[in-house]
């Protein structure tokens, strides 16, 4: 019985299973699982509506990378060796790289630190493998419930309770069975899925105590995951500083299932309203256990995408999006009304405007990794912390995570954030690669820059319309960052030079290019005087030019020094502006 329980757990483990097959295996038992939801049902009430509601949940992807995150801790051997701080490597430490003046111990060190690397790298790897085994389980609740209530009306539901009430469904293994709630299936699906890893971990650690310690925690995280709704209730009433004892069954059922309207987005009734406003939470949630699995997968790749965001961009894209959003409170001041929900719609906004941008970086890097090579020397891709088959499923993973985060929040923002994708696609990669044309390029990365303020101001419109849109602001704006944006490529005038890319600064020359983009910025800031009428501010416009052309013009000052103080200098502009 052992030895087949062995050849079993190495069968689930040791499967060459590569990131889109990955992908495709997860989804394709989602889609069944949803599938046989349906066909319990009777296909009845299954809306377009209701199926995009139930897809965008990412409640079984928390609860995969959940369980990973425990039985790695729980599996994980008292004796594995900690990376010590000062010792850099690759994607895995080079050996035959160390100079000649490193010492055989040091030799020995790294060999061993490397070994311990990819040890917890399989480890992981053989816990994601196993885990996606056991999550077959999901497709046979439905069917069980089918089963065994037959035509009866049952809905496979969260925990709606109080907080005894909680308790002790928790202590009594869910409670009662009532025809709305946790069925026979979700109950069946648990103490498989506790057996399953018990015998896993008892395997991997022989260890009676482990395993019965894994099926403990195994339970609580799959009741976590189905009373988060009154968790969540219990938590935010707690920080309000009201009695979590007073909470019933009906404030939850008002706090989840009572129709969801923030901003301009028009109100999303009593169908569907549970799921977005649940998504919006598990996505903050999802996000947080991805990237605690990539911090244990590997340390040095979670530092390295964190520092590639390339701040100043971020800071602008953000700030361009919380300036749409302030106009478009200033024309639609009704809608622009805060609350707990509002806040996770913009927090939800936010990261859905990081990870495109993110998206957008793991394009352009891996497109210009020979002019990288060259100009940016401290990119992942080029000290080989990852290689470009790696990283682009990065890339996949941020795409993924932008369009799941927008759609979430309206079906308008998601299409102006795919349209941002595509922008950034055509930008960067071959066969048109935008970015290597005069002119063209800024215009481009002015349209991307466009489409976020834009995001903004429809998220706060009424009915998510472009009535009263400023469009003589957005015009300028939009010029202006098409004139500016090329002031980026002085860094890169060597490397464009030798890989034959044509920009402002390779065409001019690095003196009269800075010169060119100073006497455009001042001009800009002018300008700005008399489009918007700000001319009590004139002379503040004439010294934030001034200010900018000497930043520009100043040899030191290169890429992000430069663009951090030329931000400085916008910020303090626009609080003239407000406060003038």
């Amino acid at each position: 019985m052992s030895k087949t329980i062995s050849k079993a757990i190495n069968f689930f483990e040791n499967q060459p299973v590569t990131f889109s097959g990955w992908v495709v295996s997860f989804f394709t038992l989602l889609g069944l699982n949803l599938f046989f939801q349906a066909i319990t049902y009777g296909f009845k009430n299954v809306s377009a509506e209701y199926l995009i509601g139930e897809i965008i949940q990412p409640y079984y992807f928390i609860l995969y990378f959940g369980v990973v995150i425990f039985l790695y801790f729980i599996t994980k051997s008292q004796e594995s060796i900690k990376l010590k701080p000062g010792i850099r490597r690759s994607r895995v430490y080079k050996v035959k790289n160390l100079s000649s003046q490193t010492t055989r111990n040091q030799k020995q060190k790294v060999k061993k630190l490397s070994h311990q690397i990819n040890e917890n790298q399989n480890d992981i790897k053989k816990i994601l493998n196993f885990v996606l085994w056991g999550f077959w389980s999901i497709i046979f609740w439905p069917i069980i419930d089918k089963i065994i209530l037959g035509n009866r009306f049952h809905l496979s539901f969260y925990i709606y309770d109080n907080f005894s009430g909680v308790w002790h469904d928790l202590i009594t293994f869910f409670g009662p069975i009532n025809s709305v709630g946790i069925l026979y299936g979700t109950r069946l699906e648990t103490i498989f899925i506790v057996l399953f890893v018990g015998i896993y971990v008892y395997y991997k650690r022989n260890s009676v105590l482990r395993a019965v310690l894994a099926g403990i925690g195994v339970y609580v995280i799959f009741f976590i995951s189905v009373a988060l709704p009154s968790i969540l209730v219990f938590i935010i009433e707690f920080f309000r500083g009201n009695s979590i004892l007073e909470i019933t069954k009906l404030d939850i059922v008002k706090f989840f299932n009572t129709p969801l309207q923030y901003f301009g987005v028009p109100e999303r009734g009593f169908a569907v309203t549970f799921f977005y406003k649940i998504s919006l939470i598990y996505n903050l949630i999802f996000v947080i256990l991805l990237g605690w699995l990539q911090f244990l997968w590997d340390k040095k790749i979670f530092f390295g995408l964190l520092k590639n965001i390339r701040l100043p961009q971020m800071i602008f894209n953000w700030g361009l999006l919380l300036v749409g959003i302030l106009i478009g409170g200033y024309y639609w001041s009704d809608n622009l009304v805060f609350n707990f929900w509002s806040i996770v719609v913009l927090i939800n906004l936010f990261l859905a405007i990081l990870f495109s941008w993110l998206f957008s970086v793991v394009i352009n890097d891996i497109e210009d990794f020979e002019i990288d090579k060259i100009s940016n020397k401290q990119r992942p891709l080029v000290i080989g912390l990852i290689n470009k088959e790696e990283y682009f499923n990065y890339g996949l993973v941020f795409l993924f995570l932008s369009l799941l985060f927008s759609v979430t929040i309206s079906g308008k923002i998601f299409i102006l954030i795919v349209l941002y994708n595509l922008v950034t696609v055509i930008y960067s990669k071959y066969p048109f690669k935008l970015k290597r044309i005069p002119l063209v390029s800024g215009i481009i990365s002015s349209l991307a820059s466009l489409l976020i303020f834009l995001i903004g101001y429809i998220l706060i419109s009424s009915q998510q319309s472009l009535d009263l849109f400023p469009w003589k602001f957005v015009l300028f704006l939009f010029s202006a960052y098409a004139l500016i944006l090329p002031i980026k490529d002085l860094k890169d005038l060597k490397s464009d030079k030798q890989n034959g890319i044509i920009t402002i600064a390779g065409l001019l020359g690095e003196r009269i290019a800075r010169m060119y983009f100073g006497l455009v910025v001042f001009v800009l800031y002018i300008l700005s005087v008399f489009v918007f009428g700000f001319y009590n501010i004139f002379y503040g416009a004439i010294i934030c030019g001034g200010v900018s052309y000497w930043i520009i013009n100043n040899s030191k000052n290169f890429r992000n020094i430069l663009l951090y103080k030329l931000l400085g200098v916008v910020l303090i502009y626009v609080l003239a502006v407000i406060l003038l």
